[in-house]
């Protein structure tokens, strides 16, 4: 009876040894996802604010037709070129992170890329209403950046709250 009970007690101790190392590997696995996608993200948002100071300079080019007057300043819009965030870690492991992060941790990651890429959509579309022929391009181009601003503070106020996501 007694080997009975040590050989039980040894199954038992197994499996919680066997548990409790999976339970450790899958939460270093999340804790090092979620880390990686934090810097990715201010990365991400380190780039648009470089954009936007960009599109903020205070000499801008000798170009009337891409000059545009957004409340009261006149910065250089106009200027043909195109913008993208690198996201290699969100886009290359997307399946895993949706396993392993918690439900909290994903809902705000993926707010943040969402914005990311509502800004590079906004970003084209600025610089596609000087390429048009339908209404005024300053005007449409003084509207999305005044969108841009709005996803620029949407992602600052958010990404400082995606560094608090995991203590733990």
């Amino acid at each position: 009876m007694n080997e009975g009970m040590i050989g039980i007690a040894g199954v038992i101790i197994g499996f919680l040894a066997a548990t409790m190392k999976e339970w450790y590997e899958r939460n270093e696995k999340r804790k090092r996802f979620e880390l990686a996608i934090k810097i990715e993200l201010e990365e991400a948002v380190d780039q648009i604010m470089d954009k936007m100071r960009w599109l903020e300079r205070e000499k801008t080019p000798n170009d009337p037709a891409g000059i545009v007057s957004v409340d009261g300043r006149q910065m250089y819009l106009g200027e043909k070129e195109k913008f993208q965030v690198a996201t290699p870690f969100w886009n290359n492991n997307y399946s895993e992170i949706v396993a392993v992060t918690s439900t909290e941790a994903y809902k705000q990651f993926s707010k943040a890329f969402k914005l990311l890429r509502k800004f590079e959509s906004k970003f084209a579309d600025m610089k596609l209403s000087f390429e048009c022929h339908t209404g005024d391009p300053k005007t449409m181009a003084a509207a999305v950046y005044k969108d841009l601003k709005k996803i620029q503070t949407d992602l600052q106020n958010l990404v400082p709250g995606i560094a608090t996501i995991s203590r733990t």
